[in-house]
């Protein structure tokens, strides 16, 4: 998961009542469990923690596909500044919605 998702959690933690205390040490004992670097402290945040990545995995957003390429068929029936025309804007879209996919995945939300 992202950096970006755990700060959304620990800004939305105590909203709920969880309180963000982190692992001071590579690994750390607390409570007779044993809590991983970068783990929460108190069980109670460490299972809000592994609840919220879960419940945005389980999200799943459908993009629509990505845009086709002209057949070569067609191009007989375009001249030279008609074609660069239908590329530059099938590679803008394509590049939107690839940057769409990262700005979603960078959430921890599944894409199909």
């Amino acid at each position: 998961m992202t950096d970006e998702l755990r700060k959304e959690f620990e800004e939305f933690a105590p909203t709920i009542g969880l309180a963000i205390t982190k692992t001071p040490a590579p690994l750390m004992f607390t409570n007779g469990r044993r809590v991983p670097a970068g783990g929460y402290i108190l069980a109670e945040t460490e299972a809000g923690w592994l609840c919220y990545q879960r419940s945005r995995a389980a999200l799943t957003i459908k993009l629509p596909p990505a845009p086709e390429w002209p057949d070569p068929a067609d191009h007989d029936d375009m001249d030279f500044e008609e074609l660069e025309m239908v590329e530059a804007v099938i590679g803008a879209e394509m590049g939107m919605l690839n940057r769409c996919r990262e700005a979603i995945r960078s959430k921890g939300v599944t894409i199909e």
